[in-house]
């Protein structure tokens, strides 16, 4: 039975999606604080592309927050 607070209470990570407003690397589009351990290369993984991509006006892509 799992009583331990800090477990129960954890939140998941949310995708925020949007559209770019901006054009540039995929990096660029990346917040430092970043929820849980999720990296930046996840973040590309999850979006299909590489860090280093550019990426262009209008693009939609996926932010994980919590």
């Amino acid at each position: 039975s799992l009583t331990d607070q800090n477990i129960l209470n954890m939140q998941p990570a949310r995708l925020q999606v949007f559209r770019t407003d901006r054009g540039g690397e995929f990096s660029s589009f990346v917040p430092q604080d970043l929820p849980m351990d999720i990296t930046a290369e996840d973040v590309a993984i999850a979006n299909q592309v590489q860090l280093n991509e550019t990426i262009d006006t209008g693009t939609w892509i996926k932010i994980p927050s919590q």
